[in-house]
């Protein structure tokens, strides 16, 4: 039996009705879901907090370290200096709060040196801010990562802040 669609009218067919494609959303949901798992895999899951600090531009109005007695805080891998003299940060927590009972505003000048991970700086931080010093400032000159542990006390007043 002949179907209209099938006739040939003159040698020519006649027009079909065309089927429209069916557009599923199971795939795109599918790549969402493997992309989530992804991330969800790929991240990591630290406990992120943050340390208010006050930081400072350089400015010609800002007050240079003392070098008789800065409040600077060298930290390396490996140790950690308060005012060039090589000390734990358990130590040099009753010298700060010395400093900071005769001057309350006194601020600690935290200074990463070389190729210090973050990580260092950051539980020499938590330590300070644990304790109650909190006004911390970072600093760092010019030749942060070709400066070397010994040659941290040299002249502090050169360091630029920020």
């Amino acid at each position: 039996m002949y179907t209209p669609e099938s006739i040939v009218t003159a040698g020519f067919y006649l027009p079909r009705k065309k089927r429209r494609a069916v557009i599923t959303l199971t795939p795109l949901i599918d790549v969402v879901f493997i992309l989530l798992v992804f991330f969800m895999l790929a991240s990591s899951f630290l406990d992120w907090r943050s340390i208010p600090m006050q930081t400072s531009l350089p400015s010609t109005n800002h007050p240079k370290l003392s070098d008789d007695q800065p409040l600077l805080v060298s930290v390396s891998e490996t140790r950690t200096r308060f005012n060039g003299q090589v000390m734990d940060v358990e130590a040099m927590l009753p010298l700060l709060h010395q400093r900071f009972a005769a001057d309350p505003e006194a601020m600690v000048h935290v200074k990463p040196l070389g190729d210090t991970s973050l990580q260092a700086v950051i539980a020499v931080l938590d330590r300070l801010q644990a304790d109650g010093i909190s006004r911390m400032t970072m600093i760092r000159d010019r030749a942060w990562s070709d400066e070397s542990e010994e040659g941290v006390h040299e002249n502090h007043s050169a360091a630029e802040p920020h």
